[in-house]
């Protein structure tokens, strides 16, 4: 009895001091567990509070803007924060997304829309994360000038912008608008790759020399002055990285390219604008274009506007006696060149064998026994020189 009494005593003793460490260890992780989980605690609310910065409300001032309309919910949002930021001239800014893709996206289309905001072209991120896990992205725009200087420069380009536009009558239509703005354009922006910032609207109205970015800015800016929608495209034409305009004109959308407008480009004949690249629908301008652009395009099929029709200069087919009065009628007018458009390939070169093969364009006035003229079978559009 004695041994069984001390070896249940034994017994207990152990399992006392086994459950003494078994409760010791359960306390260690326990706590082990809290302080991680307090460290965490800790560690975010001390980024938070350092990287914190006060939430400004900003309310939307793009509604209408087309690449803006073009947007998510969420990726208007992004837009606003941007944008507020660019006007402002902010330092940075947390935007309200963690997706560097919608930010990449969202800048781009607010300067397709806001073509005035020529004094930024990128930015930086700064990403803020906890271990792998990104909790915060801040924009910084990168700025090519100061507040202070842009703000001049922007008095000088709305001076500018005002003087163009004097010239314009105060009814005219959106179509007179338009041609306003191409012709201005054509005739007095010199192309040059070598402009200073011919990627900005400075270019145009400070410097009077660009590329396609240049150019199709500064017809929007100045078609967005008259009230007359219009956003920047992008794509290639002609092998090259190119920038072009989507415009509308009173319900109908149409395509506009004032670089290739001006035909010193192609060593043409500069004497003359070529309005094949106003007022386009989108078949024509895939002929010599290629869209690349994240905008959500419209399908553009009117011709009402096209400029062809509009003058009288549009023969869907080809109409000897007509088109020779219409030379003649040129010439009299002391028009240095008229441009005529056919229907079609067939009726184009019916156009081409009945004037020059036949020389019926030797009957009429102010044509003697040499003619020059530029043929465009692409678009089935015939230029007469008359001087």
């Amino acid at each position: 009895m004695a041994k069984n009494s001390r070896r249940r005593k034994r017994c207990i003793i152990i399992f006392l001091i086994n459950f003494f460490f078994i409760m010791v260890a359960v306390y260690f992780i326990s706590t082990s567990v809290l302080f991680n989980k307090f460290a965490d605690n800790v560690t975010e609310n001390i980024s938070n509070a350092i990287h914190e910065k006060k939430k400004v409300e900003i309310k939307s001032v793009s509604k209408g803007k087309y690449a803006y309309e073009c947007l998510s919910k969420e990726e208007k949002t992004v837009y606003d924060e941007i944008l507020y930021t660019l006007q402002n001239y902010g330092a940075g800014i947390e935007v309200s997304t963690k997706d560097e893709n919608v930010i990449s996206k969202v800048f781009e289309f607010v300067l397709k829309d806001y073509p005035e905001i020529f004094y930024t072209s990128s930015y930086n991120i700064t990403t803020y994360s906890i271990g792998s896990t990104v909790t915060k992205l801040e924009v910084s725009p990168i700025y090519i000038m100061d507040n202070e200087e842009a703000q001049e420069v922007k008095e000088q380009v709305e001076e500018e912008a005002e003087a163009i536009l004097s010239g314009i009558l105060p009814d005219a239509s959106d179509y007179e608008k338009v041609k306003y703005v191409y012709d201005y354009m054509v005739e007095n922006i010199n192309y040059n790759k070598e402009a200073r910032l011919n990627q900005t609207i400075l270019s145009v109205f400070l410097y009077k020399e660009s590329v396609c970015q240049g150019y199709s800015k500064a017809s929007q800016y100045l078609l967005n002055m008259l009230g007359v929608e219009s956003v920047i495209v992008s794509g290639q034409s002609k092998d090259n990285a190119h920038a072009w305009n989507l415009i509308k004109i009173e319900d109908e959308y149409y395509y506009m390219d004032s670089t290739w407008g001006n035909t010193e480009i192609f060593k043409e004949n500069s004497e003359y604008v070529n309005y094949k690249y106003m007022c386009m629908t989108s078949k024509e301008l895939l002929k010599d274009h290629v869209i690349d652009d994240k905008l959500i395009l419209p399908e553009c099929n009117s011709t009402k506007w096209d400029y062809y029709r509009v003058s009288g200069n549009y023969y869907e087919l080809y109409d000897e006696e007509a088109i020779l009065k219409a030379i003649s009628d040129a010439y009299n007018r002391g028009e240095g060149y008229i441009s005529i458009k056919l229907g079609d390939d067939e009726e184009y070169n019916k156009a081409l064998y009945s004037l020059f093969d036949n020389e019926k364009i030797f009957e009429c006035d102010g044509v003697n026994q040499r003619v020059y003229f530029f043929k465009d079978s692409t678009y089935n559009i015939l230029n007469v020189f008359l001087k």
